[in-house]
């Protein structure tokens, strides 16, 4: 909800006091965030990658419960991302934030 409705957000922050619960726009915290892929639509993926940046997304899967889908990567490959974007996601995202302090 939050990547698609952030200029709502952020215009709500900049023109009501009572919204300024946060010291910055609320846009600006997207980048301390990391999203699921699965989103369901190719179309809500590239938005997704869009507003956020596909270095934020990581593959998700709902497994083992009953909103899981079977194949992932063919929701991923769906969305027709660009295939740096589409690697990063597929695991390459994961792999960074699993080894964040860590050398490879």
């Amino acid at each position: 909800y939050l990547p698609t409705y952030i200029g709502r957000s952020d215009h709500a922050w900049r023109v009501r006091p009572d919204a300024r619960g946060c010291a910055e726009p609320p846009s600006s915290y997207l980048r301390r965030m990391w999203f699921d892929a699965l989103v369901y639509t190719p179309r809500a993926l590239r938005h997704l990658v869009e507003e956020v940046g596909a270095d934020r997304v990581v593959l998700g899967t709902d497994h083992p419960f009953d909103m899981g889908v079977a194949d992932p990567v063919a929701r991923l490959d769906a969305a027709g991302l660009d295939p740096a974007a589409r690697d990063a996601i597929a695991g390459g995202n994961a792999l960074d934030l699993l080894l964040k302090g860590h050398t490879r």
